[in-house]
């Protein structure tokens, strides 16, 4: 038995051998041939190595040769934003009326340094001008008394008068003061003979407002007087804001605007909106005294024209042509018994007279300081006849993102420039460049205004600010995250619906 089982044994052995023979050699086979592969493969692997190196030189030298063109443009575009950003915030901060302190400072520095006390005396080119009654006159002729004697007045608006003048807006009360003088009667008779033969166009200023019931009385008698022999009253209002007078409104008929008026309505032929002779055309002054029998605005306290100002009356405000400083006359009366008016005044001239005395009825401009309101309404008349051209929301909205963008690189540029360098210079720019950045926008903002352009120093310095911060955050490593790119989103569309709005 024990033999045939190992017969058995032997038997299968023998069948076994051969096949495990046959693998051992087929293994050997296949792991041959995998490090036939192997190799292969390391050889691939190197070529690849060998054209990535290639690849890489070749965008090295590339990358060399256009290194600033990918980073101006990556700079670009975040000032781009930035600026878009700075102008849609300041749109809406300056419509809120949020910049009102360095707009104050901005209109202060006016004021300050040297600046003429008076405008100069030229001759422009349309017959404006502007008569002072000085301080040497005032002294001299009237005694430094007030009223003013309304014997010399008569001879000085005779010598005027007898120019013919196509407009005389008088910047000086006229009304009586308590007792009526024989005075002020020749006064009186003087202004409303030469309407009725002249047909001339004589505007007045209404009284200063009183507080007596009997002076009250005695002054709206006189006034519906003066409107029934045709003669013109206006306000005597001057619209100063932060002290600085800039605007005038337009449709408030003040001595300017109703001496523009009168100087375009024609002597001698018809119009529909005219009355009686001449076209004489009721002020609304003298409108509201005859017809509504309406005083308020000779009572003292009684009402302020400009106090209570709507949105939109804000908005009609024009602008003081700068030019008006230089295009007219000014006459300065030094004597009444020596000025030649022959000379100095001619046919169908408009005339504005008024007093240059004493501190009294002056005004800052962003030209002149210290000028004397009749000079003022001269300059509306002057800008009623050449307005200012206004800057439309869009457009406004186009200069302060040109404004900001070219001030941010500028100070960005400079800032980094000089930063980067370890020496006392960069300390110096540390603290004095945004001084020195400060004092030039507001030195720029007041020099502008003399050419009817009002660069605010407020969104200026904001604009500057938050532009150093954006686009300079790349320098600095600074991660701005998706919280703060849509807060900046918001902000910019919302405010192009408020300026879709307001060009509407």
């Amino acid at each position: 038995m024990w033999a045939k089982i190992a017969g058995v044994l032997i038997f299968i052995w023998g069948k076994i051998r051969p096949s495990q023979e046959k693998i051992r050699s087929d293994y050997n086979d296949l792991l041959s041939s995998s490090e036939l592969i192997i190799s292969n493969c390391e050889k691939v692997l190197l070529e690849c190595k060998k054209v990535i190196s290639n690849c890489n030189t070749v965008l090295n030298g590339s990358k060399n040769n256009l290194s600033r063109l990918p980073g101006f443009l990556f700079v670009l575009r975040k000032e781009f934003f930035a600026s878009l950003f700075v102008a849609s915030a300041t749109f809406l901060i300056t419509e809120r009326g949020f910049f009102e302190f360095p707009e104050y400072l901005t209109l202060s520095m006016i004021s300050v340094g040297e600046g003429r006390s008076e405008p100069r005396a030229n001759n422009g080119p349309i017959p404006l001008k502007v008569v002072l009654i000085t301080d040497l006159s005032y002294e001299s002729d009237f005694n430094q008394s007030s009223p003013l004697d309304r014997k010399k007045l008569k001879e000085m608006f005779e010598g005027i008068l007898e120019r013919k003048p196509r407009v005389l807006a008088v910047d000086l009360d006229l009304s009586p003061s308590g007792n009526l003088t024989n005075d002020q009667t020749d006064l009186d008779n003087l202004l409303k003979n030469y309407q009725k033969k002249e047909g001339a166009n004589i505007v007045l200023i209404s009284p200063m407002p009183v507080v007596s019931p009997s002076l009250l009385s005695e002054k709206v008698a006189w006034m519906k007087e003066m409107c029934d022999a045709q003669i013109t009253f206006a306000y005597p209002d001057v619209y100063s804001h932060l002290d600085v007078v800039m605007k005038y409104m337009e449709f408030t008929p003040t001595l300017g605007n109703e001496a523009f008026r009168l100087s375009k309505l024609d002597k001698t032929d018809g119009d529909e909106e005219g009355k009686a002779k001449n076209n004489y055309v009721h002020s609304s002054v003298c409108d509201r005294l005859l017809k509504r029998n309406d005083d308020n605005f000779l009572r003292k306290n009684g009402e302020n024209r400009y106090e209570n100002l709507t949105q939109k009356e804000l908005l009609n405000l024009k602008v003081i042509n700068s030019k008006s400083y230089s295009d007219m006359r000014i006459i300065h009366v030094l004597d009444l018994n020596r000025i030649d008016w022959e000379r100095n005044i001619s046919n169908d001239d408009i005339i504005f007279v008024g007093g240059s005395w004493g501190l009294r009825d002056k005004y800052i401009t962003p030209a002149i300081r210290d000028i004397p309101g009749a000079f003022i309404h001269a300059a509306t008349f002057y800008s009623n006849l050449n307005p200012v051209s206004d800057i439309k929301p869009l457009q406004g909205f186009i200069v302060d993102f040109i404004i900001g963008m070219a001030l941010g690189i500028i100070f960005l540029k400079t800032y980094n420039w000089y930063c980067n360098k370890l020496t006392i210079i960069s300390m110096l720019t540390n603290f004095g460049l945004p001084i020195l950045i400060m004092v030039a926008m507001l030195w720029l903002a007041q020099i502008s205004l003399q050419f009817n352009l009002w660069i605010h120093p407020g969104p200026m310095l904001a604009g500057v600010y938050v532009d150093s911060q954006i686009v300079g955050g790349n320098s600095q490593k600074v991660k701005y995250g998706d919280l703060v790119k849509f807060i900046c989103i918001i902000v910019i569309i919302w405010s192009l619906v408020e300026l879709a709005i307001k060009i509407q």
